[in-house]
């Protein structure tokens, strides 16, 4: 019962990792192309990169060499041909390019069978109204930058058509397309998309700095990335998968249409979603700064986080999907609206006019199941909110809640239930909701007479401190469960100089609700402090 445990909630991930790293655990295990065996839906992920999207080498003897030119590009292959400004690649190989266009474009036709490799080593292409490189038909390109180089690809005006395709991106391809390297690659898209794959979009290697009007990168079937430094300024989506339905029969498995990302570094700056997926978006591993108009990350589907450490720093909710899987990670979320969020709700773009139809009913498909990882929540709505049900089996949660009484730290319209973990969030008391019966680890909510701030201590009955904690914001209901926290015990938790006595007569104490609704007599325990009225 000697625990001690001292916690700072804050707007900076770096000052709660410091005290809380100790508490992260993970899941899955890594497979040889870096990916974790936990997954959903359809998604095999211990299939996601094929080696050939792992090498970056090349054999520079063997390849064809193209020097690009404003007064005339060059190269000897019978497989390339150039009229005007445009280079035009039709046949399967390894391609160097170097030299610049200030107004040319790089385009691939070769047959629907054919693999193309193209190096790009200090290579500069501007083409203002369409693709810089169009990719029009290969089986798959290998895009890879050269080690040291720095290579630039741009638009500056509407697109204009060329065929029948929709070309809208800097990078355009109809087929499956990789990028890798070691080099650096900069994209500046006025209008438009950075890069844009009709199929499967994979980025294993390189350094990005991606400014885009509209998303920064986009793959039809899938976006999967292994590693890399990304740097995403979008005027809509950083990263977007969005498989469509329009015209294409619903990727109703969750085979299509996804994010899977199992490392880089990434620094995203979005309109709209920092990553947004027509079925899943998962996290595996790696390193993300995102500030986002709406969603830090969207997933139709499920949105889960396996490892890595995520800050979003600006968004209106943080992680959304129809369900919310977290088993690992470092995760900070500031939100102008719920923290996490399992089917939308409130959102600016999940439902028509950005409300659900009931607001109350219970979503059976909806979920929010947390079992690791290290997680940071300041709301100023929700600061978890499942429109179906919530469960809690590890990890460590802290929320600084609403400084309202309109939403609360924790939000679930069906069950929820805490197996193991430690949780502490503090909020408003007039939508505050505990934990529920099937609860096998203690937990109490606690209403206090009056708002305060600073700092909650909980002792137990010899007064031994169980856990200290600082919420960022005002309180008035606070709700900690800890595996120190057992039935039959007595616990003192002062708050703003308030003293309330807690009696664990079973492990739920106190249930909240709606309105601020009091648990009923006998299900949990009693309160005392409150002008000597018992709540509960």
């Amino acid at each position: 019962m000697n625990c001690r445990k001292r916690v700072f909630f804050g707007t900076a991930v770096s000052i709660a990792c410091i005290f809380l790293t100790a508490g992260c655990t993970s899941s899955g295990k890594e497979t040889s192309a870096g990916n974790t065996e936990s997954g959903s839906g359809a998604v095999d992920i211990s299939e996601m990169f094929t080696s050939r999207d792992m090498d970056f080498t090349y054999e520079e003897d063997r390849a064809v060499k193209i020097e690009l030119s404003d007064e005339g590009s060059c190269c000897d292959s019978g497989g390339v041909e150039m009229s005007d400004s445009a280079v035009t690649i039709l046949k399967e190989g390894t391609y160097i390019l170097s030299g610049s266009l200030k107004e040319g474009q790089i385009i691939v036709d070769a047959a629907d069978t054919a693999k193309l490799q193209l190096v790009l080593d200090d290579a500069a292409v501007n083409c203002s109204t369409s693709a810089a490189l169009y990719i029009r038909q290969a089986d798959k390109v290998f895009v890879t930058l050269a080690d040291g180089s720095e290579n630039h690809l741009s638009n500056q005006e509407d697109f204009i058509a060329i065929d029948d395709n929709n070309v809208d991106a800097v990078i355009f391809s109809k087929g499956d397309l990789t990028l890798n390297g070691t080099g650096s690659l900069s994209i500046s898209a006025a209008y438009g998309h950075g890069i844009v794959s009709k199929d499967d979009l994979a980025l294993t290697g390189g350094n990005y700095q991606i400014t885009a009007a509209s998303h920064a990168l986009s793959g039809k079937d899938s976006v999967r990335i292994a590693a890399g430094n990304f740097r995403l300024n979008a005027g809509k989506d950083g990263i977007q998968a969005d498989y469509g339905t329009e015209t294409e029969e619903a990727s109703d498995d969750g085979s299509k249409g996804f994010i899977y990302i199992s490392g880089g570094e990434f620094q995203i700056t979005a309109g709209d979603d920092g990553m947004q997926a027509s079925s899943l978006a998962q996290i595996a591993d790696g390193k993300y700064r995102i500030g986002a108009v709406d969603d830090g990350i969207h997933a139709d589907a499920e949105a889960s986080v396996h490892r890595g450490e995520l800050t979003i720093s600006e968004c209106y909710e943080g992680i959304e999907g129809q369900t919310v899987a977290i088993t690992g990670g470092i995760i900070s979320i500031i939100s102008e609206d719920d923290g996490l969020n399992a089917a939308g709700g409130n959102d600016q773009s999940s439902f028509a006019g950005g409300q659900r139809e009931d607001p109350f009913a219970v979503d059976e498909d909806s979920e929010i199941r947390i079992s690791g990882g290290t997680i940071t929540i300041n709301a100023s709505g929700d600061g978890i909110d499942s429109n179906g049900n919530l469960y809690v089996s590890g990890g460590e949660i802290y929320v600084s809640g609403p400084e309202n009484d309109g939403n609360g730290a924790l939000d679930y319209a069906g069950e929820a239930q805490i197996t193991g973990g430690l949780v502490v969030a503090a909020g408003g008391s007039g939508m505050a909701q505990n934990f529920g019966e099937g609860s096998s680890q203690g937990t109490m909510l606690v209403n206090l007479s009056e708002w305060t701030e600073g700092t909650a201590v909980l002792t137990d009955s010899s007064g031994a401190e169980v856990i200290s904690c600082t919420p960022e914001k005002r309180y008035n209901s606070i709700l900690i469960s800890t595996p120190q926290i057992q039935q039959g015990e007595t616990y003192i938790l002062t708050a703003g100089g308030q003293e309330n006595t807690v009696e664990m007569a079973g492990l739920v104490y106190g249930s909240g609700g709606m309105g601020g609704g009091m648990g009923a007599p006998g299900r949990g325990g009693r309160q005392e402090g409150m002008e000597g009225k018992p709540m509960f």
